[in-house]
């Protein structure tokens, strides 16, 4: 019996966006080496294909700059390799909102469209790396130089600020930190966030670093 066939009703640009995953790295303080782990794991991995991940890493100790890693579209076998010679991070703290902002719109404005080729929309996915206290002390991404830290309204204030920037929320918000995913902070972001992933307590230093897969 002859059948009809199927026809599909995806639209043709409805095809799957491709990913720009920003990992920002409070490092100056006792995370550092675990960080440093991290940074090799996502050099060794490197980025599937069309999508863009980028690091900034503040480490600890007196006198260490703060740098930009780009892992797409190149090749290395040291950090070193993917570093960007051009970023000077000798006075970067990470617990200041606007440092997190200019970390965010140098993704977007600079390294994403000089790696595409085209203003094409991507994805977002933005992974927030450091100590957290969740509401008990309402810290989060701590700089032991500058002694400071993100607050939950400052936090939601850059989140805020780029939904008003770029029209569009920050799809995916991860945060790698103990005690962060609360509903107070679910709360305070979910007009500008899509979908939050973080622990509710205390995490292990080593948690999350093996078996993790980009998300398709």
């Amino acid at each position: 019996m002859p059948t009809t066939p199927k026809t599909s009703t995806q639209a043709p640009d409805s095809r799957i966006r491709p990913w720009l995953v920003m990992v920002y790295m409070a490092g100056d303080n006792s995370l550092t080496e675990e960080m440093v782990l991290a940074l090799q794991d996502l050099m060794l991995e490197g980025a599937p294909d069309d999508d863009i991940i980028v690091a900034q890493f503040d480490p600890g100790g007196t006198g260490l700059a703060t740098q930009r890693y780009i892992f797409s579209k190149r090749r290395g076998s040291h950090l070193e390799d993917f570093r960007d010679p051009e970023f000077d991070g000798l006075e970067v703290d990470t617990g200041d909102p606007e440092a997190l902002k200019e970390f965010i719109a140098w993704a977007v404005d600079d390294v994403a469209p000089k790696l595409r080729g085209a203003p094409e929309p991507m994805r977002t996915m933005l992974i927030l790396s450091g100590h957290g206290s969740g509401t008990t002390e309402d810290f989060f991404m701590k700089d032991d130089t500058a002694t400071d830290s993100l607050t939950f309204d400052e936090l939601a204030g850059v989140l805020e600020w780029y939904h008003d920037k770029y029209e569009s929320k920050i799809d995916i918000l991860g945060l790698d930190a103990c005690y962060m995913c609360s509903g107070e902070l679910a709360y305070e972001i979910s007009d500008h966030v899509g979908v939050l992933i973080g622990a509710e307590g205390w995490r292990p230093p080593s948690a999350g670093r093996t078996g993790a897969s980009w998300p398709k």
